[in-house]
């Protein structure tokens, strides 16, 4: 924890509080919706080459969907999410070549595949307010489009308790 402070501090340096600066997350993207059968075609000229036909990734490249690829909670497993990545970064050696439907097609296509749950993701937003896209229900909030998940081997480790103030007691079992 220490060190993700220092990095924080360090990249604060000389901002002013409440700013915020432009290369801070990922630009939002025109409202759109993706076609998996079209994101299918583009995945196959565009991304299989480096993330495989079975999205299983090569080499160092990461998985896009299976038991190594991020769970449902990721915001990668969110259409628009994904789609702005996809259309900002991707393919690698040629970023922004993709338009942004493509990018969206592409998005639906790899948001459709099977991936790891995450327990507990029906707790976020417990205030309401989930994006439109999150493909899990969550309070006041319907998935989009939830993907096939893959059962986790030890679920209970994949959730973050709720942090406590340090002079809370620990809550009791």
């Amino acid at each position: 924890m220490q060190d993700i402070v220092a990095y924080l501090a360090y990249m604060a340096r000389g901002v002013p509080i409440g700013a915020h600066l432009p290369v801070e997350g990922m630009p939002t993207m025109p409202k759109g919706v993706g076609d998996a059968v079209r994101g299918a075609q583009v995945y196959v000229a565009a991304c299989a080459r480096c993330h495989g036909a079975d999205g299983a990734g090569v080499a160092k490249v990461p998985a896009l969907w299976g038991r190594l690829s991020f769970s449902v909670g990721a915001s990668m497993a969110r259409q628009e999410r994904a789609a702005s990545f996809i259309r900002h970064n991707m393919p690698f050696d040629k970023p922004g070549t993709l338009s942004d439907q493509e990018a969206y097609d592409v998005a639906a296509y790899i948001t459709a595949k099977p991936r790891p749950d995450l327990p507990d993701k029906a707790r976020d937003w417990p205030l309401g307010g989930a994006p439109a896209d999150v493909p899990y229900d969550t309070k006041g909030h319907v998935a989009f489009r939830p993907p096939p998940l893959l059962p986790r081997t030890n679920p209970a480790a994949a959730v973050v308790p709720i942090p406590q103030p340090a002079n809370a007691s620990p809550p009791k079992s």
